[in-house]
């Protein structure tokens, strides 16, 4: 319920806004006349925020890796405890997003998103170019296991890097799953400037499917050109 109002209260705030810079807004308002509407509004919205944070350090358990906290979660590095994150909320990488949520956007408007297909919605697992087509394919920090989506969030134990979700690296000190380091959208020049997993594309490092088509040009960082067997 209070996270329904706060998202409630974030909506009439970014309408607000939107009125005021919009050519086309519905009804003319002018600025000085709003400015009290948008005051109001913000101060709801910190009140209803405040009381999310109060409710949460009630609530919340504490943790070590994303994998001891629930669904739309992260774990908080600075307090170890479990934070519910609003989706919409701005982040500069995947750490600062929930379990189920990817940080998109461009670089300096970045926002957790929640990710579809979403845990336990079908789902083909690549393997070659003739398995991808028409093929659903899981979103970020999920894998394909079973023919159903299954989020691994960071912190799950893994031996290879198959086993952690698109995104993710097995690390081989840990052996967890964690995040890939820069995160997806950061600037490059070249490939080798972006993280395992990763293509310098337009000056920017975008994640690669493991058996999405590709020249080795077009392969993301650490991977290779694997041809498939003619049947």
């Amino acid at each position: 319920m209070l996270l329904a109002e706060v998202k409630a209260g974030q909506a009439d705030l970014d309408k607000v806004k939107g009125d005021l810079v919009s050519a086309k807004a519905p009804t003319p308002v002018k600025a000085g006349e709003a400015m009290p509407q948008i005051g109001a509004l913000r101060g709801l919205l910190q009140k209803e925020q405040d009381a999310l944070s109060k409710l949460q350090s009630q609530t919340s358990k504490p943790c070590i890796y994303a994998l001891d906290c629930e669904m739309g979660e992260h774990c908080d590095e600075q307090s170890m405890m479990c934070a519910t994150i609003v989706p919409g909320s701005k982040c500069n990488d995947n750490r600062q997003c929930g379990i189920g949520q990817d940080c998109v956007g461009a670089p300096g408007n970045r926002r957790c998103t929640e990710v579809t297909p979403k845990e336990g919605e079908s789902c083909v697992q690549v393997l070659s170019d003739k398995d991808k087509k028409g093929a659903q394919l899981c979103g970020t920090g999920y894998s394909c296991s079973l023919n159903r989506c299954r989020v691994k969030p960071q912190g799950t134990h893994c031996r290879f890097h198959k086993e952690c979700g698109l995104g993710q690296i097995c690390s081989l000190t840990e052996r967890r799953c964690q995040w890939m380091l820069p995160p997806p959208g950061t600037s490059c020049a070249a490939t080798v400037h972006c993280a395992l997993g990763m293509a310098c594309m337009d000056g920017l490092c975008k994640l690669v499917r493991a058996g999405s088509p590709c020249t080795s040009d077009g392969c993301g960082n650490g991977m290779m050109v694997w041809q498939a067997l003619a049947t």
